[in-house]
Order: C-alpha cells, then sequence, then structure tokens
C-alpha cells in the first residue's frame, strides 16, 4: 500500500486495515497501532499479503492513478445529502458519495472505503447495515470489520473490478446506512478513503470530508432528518458542490475529525 502523503494517523490504520483486508479478509488485524505510523513510514509502500480471489485478477495491475510524487490526491472525493439524524430501528438514510478524477487519464479498479467512528467508540459491527451501489449501480452490502483504533471499516472484498473514473469527470454511487432497534444514542462521523487496487497492492488515492450524523434515542420510520446535511459538511472543508459531471474541485489534505 503506497500512501500519497502522511495524513492522520487513525484513517491511516484504517485504511492500511482494509487494503489488507481487501487482499485478503483474514489479515484485518495487522492494522498498525495508533501513532505507530511516522511520516517516513507513511511514504512508502508496505507488503500486502496475496490475494485470495482469481489469480487473474491478482497479476492485473492497472496504470497508477496520478504521480506518486504529487503532494495531493488525485482523486477528490466528496459526501453529500445524507440526514443529520437516525433512529434505531429506523429505515436506512441515503447518501452520495462523489468521486472527481482530477487528472488527465482514466482511473480504474478504484474502491471507496468506508470508515465510521463513533464519539463513545462503542459501536459494534452487529449494531449497523452499510450499503454501497456497485459499477452497474446495484446494491451491495458492505462486510464490515472494527478496527484496534475502534473504526467499523467497510468495503467490497469480492475481488470486484471496482469503478473506473474517466480523466476530469466525477462519478458518483449511492450509500445507505441503518442502525439497528436497541444501539445507544451515539455520534458518528462517516469519512471514505478512496483505493486503487494494483495486483496485490493499493495506492490511497482518495480521502472525503467528515459526514456528521447523530443516533436518536428512540425507534424510528425514516432514515432521519436532512437539515442540510450536505451543505455543511461540504462548507466545513471549504468545498464546493461536486455532483456527477462536476468541474475538478479542490483537493486538501485528510483529516481525522472527532466526533
Amino acid at each position: 500500500m503506497r500512501l500519497r502523503h502522511a495524513p492522520a494517523t487513525g484513517v491511516t490504520a484504517a485504511v492500511l486495515a482494509v487494503a489488507a483486508m481487501t487482499i485478503a479478509p483474514t489479515a484485518a488485524a495487522c492494522a498498525p497501532p495508533r501513532g505507530a505510523l511516522t511520516s517516513t513510514q507513511a511514504t512508502t509502500s508496505a507488503p500486502v499479503p496475496a490475494p485470495t480471489y482469481a489469480s487473474s485478477l491478482t497479476n492485473r495491475r492497472e496504470p497508477r492513478c496520478g504521480k506518486v510524487s504529487d503532494p495531493e490526491f488525485p482523486i477528490t472525493t466528496h459526501i453529500h445529502g445524507g440526514p443529520d439524524d437516525y433512529r434505531p430501528g429506523g429505515s436506512a438514510g441515503t447518501w452520495s458519495l462523489d468521486l472527481t478524477n482530477t487528472t488527465s487519464e482514466v482511473c480504474r479498479d478504484i474502491h471507496p472505503v468506508l470508515v465510521l467512528v463513533d464519539r463513545h467508540r462503542a459501536l459494534n459491527v452487529s449494531q449497523l447495515t452499510l450499503e454501497i451501489t456497485d459499477g452497474e449501480g446495484r446494491w451491495r452490502t458492505l462486510p464490515l470489520e472494527k478496527t484496534e483504533q475502534d473504526e467499523i471499516i467497510g468495503v467490497l472484498d469480492d475481488g470486484s473490478p471496482g469503478l473506473a473514473v474517466p480523466a476530469g469527470r466525477t462519478v458518483s454511487v449511492r450509500a445507505r446506512l441503518a442502525f439497528a432497534a436497541g444501539t445507544e444514542p451515539n455520534k458518528i462521523i462517516v469519512t471514505a478513503a478512496t483505493v486503487q487496487r494494483r495486483g496485490s497492492d493499493g495506492d490511497w488515492v482518495g480521502e472525503s470530508n467528515a459526514y456528521r450524523l447523530s443516533l436518536r434515542a428512540g425507534a424510528g420510520d425514516r432514515g432521519g432528518h436532512r437539515g442540510g446535511a450536505g451543505q455543511g459538511n461540504c462548507a466545513a472543508h471549504g468545498e464546493s458542490g461536486g455532483g456527477p459531471g462536476a468541474s475538478e474541485q479542490g483537493r486538501t489534505a485528510p483529516r481525522t475529525p472527532a466526533p
């Protein structure tokens, strides 16, 4: 796994754990402990266990998305349109994830990695369901893992080819999130790390804004109250819009906000 530059340690650990999970799910526990990754280590390649899917996918290496020497990520990643509030036992809240390719070449085999961090560090994978649309628009349920940093991560680990994002264009996927009845009230932050799989390795090529949500007490029958969540998340990071077909968005260094 090659990282574009040295980001906040918590996000780094989550992405490294997901890279291992994507290639070999049994290796998810290899994420480094918080504070163990230095700036020098973050900019070097780390070995990843051999894939468990078909050898034809193992040997495939797509052209690298952007230049490793570039200080910013080549894929601008933006979450918007999600509800502010969720209810345990309520229906799923739906939101969008825009992936904008800021380079002059198509970026292939792109995989969004969703990372959830809750204020109380008490949320378990059995208490939520997270789905995302694939390259053909079909809803897929994400397998979830909890890291040593108490971050819940979700990514399709079935060896699928991922998304192709044309040069200068935006590809949008939909995501939906629901919480099981009985889940305690909490504050949660959702971010998306974008990874390009390259054979048995991968590059971290994008990091999203923070989508902040509240899990309220009591059961509900809706995904939640929107209340301008998309605009608030966008403004907090100095981004502007970013729907399908949007032009290049400003790229910023990734952050790890606290819930």
